[in-house]
């Protein structure tokens, strides 16, 4: 699948992004770079899916954090993602209206009307067809 749409379930990625906004995922095609913010099976569930910041790339894995280390569950509690498991990154956010914008390669968020601010996200539950 090329694109995904999720919405984010958590706070764990505070104040960028936050519980209720929805993320438009793109595949990635390539290595995760540092600081993008991507999907990811959680190694504990795979059927439960995470976004997390990108802190740090292996040959093999990644290490996953979120911005607001006293919600986040991530690498430092599951360790390093396989590549395998990054589903793709973030690029846009479409809702809630007034938060609707792009999100830049490194989580920096591009919005209309208003001034552009650090993007982050949590957990996510993928929208059905």
């Amino acid at each position: 699948m090329l694109l995904r749409r999720v919405a984010i379930t958590g706070r764990s990625m505070e104040p960028g992004l936050r519980q209720g906004d929805w993320i438009i995922v793109a595949a990635l095609g390539r290595r995760p770079r540092v600081g993008e913010i991507v999907l990811a099976r959680d190694p504990r569930a795979r059927e439960r899916l995470v976004m997390k910041r990108v802190a740090a790339v292996s040959e093999r894995a990644c290490t996953l954090l979120g911005d607001h280390p006293e919600e986040s569950t991530d690498s430092r509690q599951f360790g390093p993602v396989a590549l395998a498991d990054v589903l793709g990154r973030a690029v846009f956010r479409y809702a809630p209206r007034g938060r609707i914008g792009r999100l830049d390669g490194v989580g920096k968020m591009v919005t209309w009307g208003s001034s552009g601010a650090r993007a982050a996200v949590s957990n996510v539950r993928e929208r059905a067809r």
